[in-house]
């Protein structure tokens, strides 16, 4: 469910190199430095929404830059995306908070 191309496998390098894009310029080092399992999990959170809807999480940017992922995970999770998207939304709100899959 992270990124999924249409034939359901991962999506394609471009759309992958799209979503770590975006998450670099949204979150900078707290991006960069975070752990496998926290990139994943908001690299599927960019690819779903895109750049632009991605950037109105303003308090999980805020809380991911400074390293406090249980706060971006609550905010990920208190989010109208989380009640459209439901299970997906717990499962990369988990990933954010814990750093594991």
């Amino acid at each position: 469910w992270l990124i999924l191309g249409q034939d359901g496998g991962f999506g394609a390098g471009n759309d992958i190199e799209l979503a770590r894009h975006i998450c670099r310029n949204q979150f900078g080092p707290g991006f960069t430095t975070a752990s496998l399992v926290r990139q994943m999990a908001l690299m599927s959170m960019a690819f779903n929404l895109g750049g632009p809807r991605l950037a109105g999480f303003k308090r999980m940017q805020v809380a991911i830059i400074a390293g406090k992922w249980r706060e971006a995970a609550a905010q990920a999770q208190q989010s109208r995306w989380a009640a459209q998207v439901g299970t997906r939304a717990v499962d990369i709100a988990r990933m954010l908070a814990t750093g594991t899959a």
